[in-house]
């Protein structure tokens, strides 16, 4: 008797494909019926920011998720990433935002500089905004709050959560590519590229979504404020005019100089953050461990001599079952001795750092992935689309 064969073996991946693919399809109808003129009645971009956002890139993939994955809701949050953090992990993500922001300063400039070699510029809008205080608030809920929000959970939610035990680099790349064809906007497509990768990392190294979250948000506000201090006659913008003055005004060595040194002192202060934001992860980590190793001896009435407020006895337990997990890994050969010494350096290690309990990644079928092809391909047509009627 011969055996079924199925296109696809895991409906993890598959479902969230399918899902994303229907929120880049909603989203691309949206933004034609929005660009045709059927979104012109009073508060209709607010109606549409909010249809977007809350709609599609929260309420739609955690309810679709919930309902083709049959997860009740502690599990569908769980998959999202949805878990504490410290509040130091809140600082440094803070301050992470704020050097998120000066490189993408420089990425979209690169990237402008690369589209301009192909005879394309973005066009710059000439109309006059609301600069009010009540607008500058409205603008950071909308433009800060609901982004950094709603579109992480569609994408280091829904999307990376989806891939990422399939390989937590690829899912890196896809997600990030995902990411940044979703704006449909050539000009932010490689910054958004770039960033959307860099919050895969820190999502996967900390084993949460809200660093990210908090990142997205600090990028966006500081948008926000930058335009509202020179749109505004409320908001001072000296400092901006000194730094943009001393860094592309007067001598271009000089200035070429300290472009390098500043983008080298945010380099290593990036550094040192991540390393300080995958420290406070570990220790969520052993406070989890914690929770559910005194829970575990609690639901099977176990009578252990163990006392769970003694850190230094649940330390050991701690790094006893990490190395149980480590020692099946080498015993199966999936993890070498050679890795250990080499560190970040090889691909294997970097997908067992950044893998939830040291799992290499699990061989799918490719069908697996044909929403999510499906959603690049609609993404790449959208952006080009949309390219063009801004040329025209």
């Amino acid at each position: 008797m011969e055996k079924k064969t199925f296109l696809i073996d895991n409906k993890i991946v598959f479902y969230t494909g399918l899902i994303y693919f229907i929120i880049m399809a909603l989203f691309v109808i949206l933004k034609v019926i929005s660009y045709f003129g059927l979104f012109s009645f009073s508060g209709a971009g607010y109606v549409y920011r909010l249809i977007v956002q809350v709609g599609l890139m929260a309420v739609l993939p955690i309810s679709l998720f919930s309902i083709l994955l049959k997860k009740n809701a502690k599990q569908t949050f769980e998959f999202f990433s949805f878990r504490k953090i410290t509040f130091v992990s809140i600082l440094v993500s803070i301050l992470l935002g704020i050097c998120v922001f000066i490189f993408i300063t420089y990425i979209s400039s690169l990237w402008s500089g690369i589209l301009g070699l192909f005879g394309y510029q973005s066009s710059t809008s000439t109309a006059e905004g609301n600069y009010s205080v009540a607008n500058f608030f409205l603008s950071i809920f909308l433009v800060g709050v609901l982004p950094g929000f709603c579109e992480e959970v569609a994408h280091r939610g829904l999307v990376l959560g989806g891939m990422r035990k399939n390989g937590a680099i690829r899912a890196m790349v896809l997600c990030g590519l995902l990411f940044g064809l979703m704006h449909f906007n050539i000009s932010q497509f490689g910054y958004a590229f770039v960033v959307g990768i860099f919050f895969c990392f820190i999502t996967l190294l900390t084993k949460s979504i809200y660093p990210a979250m908090i990142m997205h948000f600090v990028n966006n506000t500081i948008s926000v404020c930058i335009e509202f201090a020179y749109g505004s006659t409320w908001m001072p913008s000296g400092i901006l005019d000194f730094f943009n003055n001393i860094l592309y005004g007067g001598n271009v060595i000089l200035g070429l100089l300290l472009n390098i040194l500043l983008i080298l002192l945010v380099g290593m202060l990036t550094t040192y953050l991540i390393v300080q934001l995958f420290v406070e992860g570990k220790k969520m980590q052993f406070k989890r461990f914690q929770k559910n190793f005194a829970k575990g001896i609690k639901e099977n009435n176990l009578d252990e001599n163990i006392d769970i407020k003694n850190k230094e006895q649940m330390m050991a337990l701690y790094k006893q079952a990490n190395m149980i997990n480590l020692q099946q890994k080498l015993e199966q050969g999936t993890f070498t001795p050679q890795d250990l010494m080499q560190g970040m350096s090889t691909k294997k290690t970097a997908e067992l750092m950044l893998s939830d309990n040291l799992n290499l990644p699990e061989k799918t079928k490719p069908m697996n992935y044909i929403f999510y092809y499906m959603a690049i391909f609609l993404g790449t047509l959208g952006t080009i689309f949309f390219m063009i009627l801004n040329i025209i």
